[in-house]
């Protein structure tokens, strides 16, 4: 840990400034002498920002092709079904890849986080303006991969970019807010195409205001500093530029307890390379699944709500469009609620639990009135407000019991994208077989939702118990005793007066 001497070295302002966030990267903030806090607190501010931007890019490009896919099909010479896998399918093949990329790239780059992101968003919106130019299948579809690919990395780096940045106490109304702009981006995303085009099917402009919004939130993080991300694993609650020893691993185990972790009646496990204590890989279990739930039941419902209220209730075009709208409109109403609930440091479990009550309550709503309008308006206003705050939560809440690393948000990431994968698909074929299916198969995803929550909920808390307690002290780990301490006059305490 720098000094407070080191600090006062610093000549101006602006150097002190920048200064600090170098230090962030691997101090906490609550470590950094009162004369230069407000300091760091406004670059973290600034690279937050650059993060929000990153995730508003986000939602204008995977809410973009839906309206668009008449378009896609007519510039492909295409049926919708060909159009509707080969955009589809294709994104979100490379967006699975993507996360798998996005990991690897930061735990090989645990101090250059910043950079990745600024590439995927750069490929992500060269990508983007290409997609008009696709005139066949074959190359739209592998444009739509390049770009699912870049989102799965920005998707997976920013998230672990925030995390690292303000730390498991300081995160949550930063990281409600990110998806926040994740929402504005989605719900804004189809007005400007609807602008756009008019009565043509010419897209293009939209697309390239989008790639320029990706285009600028890449150019703003190079001019950033990066956060260092923990290495390896989420055992240790280190950023791995803590002072540890040669005898931890990257994960924060110690090598000798990694080494006999077949054996081991602790609990710590390996598997690919991921050193975990039981409950940790428990937790890491039923995160990846509740994402998949999540973002399964989010697309699945975004998906097909313009095609349920056209065919089953009756509704006409344009107000079946709006109901889609006032969806994603209360998807970031709604996380915008849960950052405004963060800051005021209102209960994390209440607001979840709400949250999960209200999106059965409201899908539960449709079942009941399939066929009226009222109910179809209220379900859709309803459940995007309930889904709002839930992909948020569980990041956070997985920090609260380890580190969440590169490689433990692919694992969540890649859940996320094998959700948005598979309950589409499961629903479209139900659709197609009964458009009734659609509110009881939506209906039966919340159940499963909540029973998750339930589980993961209990497994965090043991969890973060264990944490604790092995930590010895609220949750941050302590140097090792051979690790010299610096002393607030720049010198070294002797061995005697390290703290273990």
């Amino acid at each position: 840990m720098p000094t407070e001497a080191a600090y006062r070295e610093v000549a101006s302002e602006e150097d002190a400034a920048d200064y600090a966030d170098a230090q962030t990267k691997t101090a906490s903030p609550h470590h950094l002498p009162p004369s230069l806090e407000s300091a760091a607190a406004h670059a973290r501010l600034r690279v937050s920002a650059a993060y929000f931007l990153s995730f508003a890019g986000l939602g204008l490009v995977i809410a973009s092709p839906g309206p668009c896919l008449l378009a896609m099909a007519e510039q492909t010479r295409s049926n919708i079904a060909q159009t509707s896998a080969g955009v589809f399918g294709a994104r979100a093949i490379g967006y699975t890849a993507g996360s798998v990329v996005g990991g690897a790239s930061l735990d090989a780059m645990p101090t250059r986080g910043n950079s990745v992101l600024a590439a995927a968003l750069l490929v992500s919106a060269a990508c983007t303006c290409a997609l008009p130019l696709g005139t066949s299948l074959s190359a739209l579809s592998a444009l739509s991969s390049a770009v699912g690919l870049a989102m799965g990395v920005t998707d997976t780096a920013a998230n672990v970019l925030m995390l690292a940045l303000h730390g498991d106490g300081d995160v949550q109304p930063f990281m409600h807010a990110q998806h926040c702009f994740f929402g504005l981006g989605a719900f804004t995303s189809p007005l400007i195409l609807m602008w756009a085009m008019g009565s043509t099917f010419e897209y293009a402009p939209a697309m390239y205001f989008f790639a320029a919004v990706l285009a600028a939130g890449g150019i703003i993080l190079t001019m950033l500093p990066s956060p260092t991300i923990a290495s390896g694993s989420g055992s240790g609650s280190g950023s791995g530029s803590d002072g540890r020893n040669d005898s931890t691993t990257d994960t924060g185990i110690d090598r000798d307890e990694a080494a006999t972790a077949a054996t081991d009646s602790s609990g710590v496990m390996r598997c690919g390379g991921l050193v975990l204590r039981r409950l940790e890989w428990l937790v890491v279990g039923l995160t990846a699944a509740l994402m998949a739930i999540y973002v399964g039941t989010e697309v699945a419902f975004g998906g097909f709500i313009t095609t349920y209220a056209l065919q089953y209730v009756g509704l006409g075009l344009d107000s079946s469009k709006l109901v889609t709208s006032v969806y994603w409109g209360s998807i970031a109403g709604g996380r915008l609620l849960s950052t405004i609930a963060a800051a005021y440091a209102v209960d994390a479990r209440t607001t979840i639990r709400v949250a999960i009550g209200g999106a059965f309550s409201s899908s539960l709503l449709l079942c009941m009135w399939p066929r009226a309008p009222s109910a179809l308006w209220a379900a859709s206003c309803l459940f995007g407000l309930s889904l709002a705050p839930i992909f948020a939560w569980t990041m956070v809440n997985a920090e609260t019991a380890m580190d969440v690393t590169g490689r433990v948000a692919t694992i969540f990431i890649v859940g996320a994208a094998g959700g948005e994968m598979v309950f589409p698909a499961i629903t479209g074929a139900l659709f197609s077989h009964s458009p009734l299916s659609f509110p009881w198969f939506i209906l039966a995803l919340c159940v499963i939702q909540a029973a998750l929550y339930v589980l993961l909920s209990h497994q965090t808390s043991e969890a973060a118990k264990e944490r604790t307690e092995r930590e010895g002290r609220g949750g941050f780990e302590l140097p090792a005793a051979e690790t010299p301490v610096a002393t607030p006059t720049g010198t070294a305490d002797d061995e005697d007066s390290a703290v273990v």
